[in-house]
């Protein structure tokens, strides 16, 4: 299990955190890359265009290829930011593997 140390600026006006849950089976970034890839990066990343190759009961799913892997993207049909996250598995049934997640919720 990593961890990050996090340092504010507090003189900024402002500030923004975005969170995101990693599977087990977190993707790396590109080799010679010294950053974990996010769920923004995988999102803008791509070699070929994403294709629908399927849906579920919570929403559509796409197929993403990188230079070196294929992973599926699950795209809610409600607004829910959890939902949309990308795996390394899709049967046409269940997706499995979860790489990342968009955002989840945080109970305060």
């Amino acid at each position: 299990m990593a961890s990050y140390k996090l340092e504010l600026n507090t003189s900024a006006p402002s500030y923004e955190l975005e969170l995101s849950r990693v599977g087990a089976q977190g993707v790396k970034g590109e080799p010679g890359s010294s950053l974990t890839t996010t769920w923004t990066r995988l999102v803008t990343d791509w070699v070929s265009q994403p294709t629908l190759v399927g849906s579920t009961t919570e929403g559509r799913v796409f197929q993403y290829t990188y230079s070196n892997t294929t992973l599926y993207r699950l795209v809610p049909n409600t607004s829910s930011l959890e939902l949309d996250s990308f795996y390394t598995n899709f049967d046409n049934i269940n997706l499995t593997g979860l790489v990342i997640s968009r955002g989840m919720t945080i109970n305060l």
